[in-house]
């Protein structure tokens, strides 16, 4: 632009870095409710998810716990 940064130089940086993991993070969450969603309609059980997955049981059990939540407070709205 005024010759102070090439192409590519932004990547480079540690703010871009931090946003970069930032939004790694946010989307493996977001995988990972999809698929935890998928894996316990199907009977699969939160240990073996988690095997599956990589992942401890309590991050499992976490995401199950919220979806049970979710569910429950539509079924109230409704």
């Amino acid at each position: 632009m005024f010759g102070l940064f090439e192409p590519g130089d932004l990547k480079h940086t540690r703010f871009y870095q931090e946003i970069k993991e930032e939004v790694m993070a946010e989307e493996r969450e977001r995988l990972l409710l999809l698929i935890v969603s998928v894996f316990l309609k199907h009977g699969v059980t939160v240990e073996q998810i988690a095997v599956k997955l990589e992942t401890d049981v309590a991050t499992i059990k976490r995401i199950k716990l919220q979806q049970e939540q979710s569910a429950l407070l539509n079924e109230l709205k409704a």
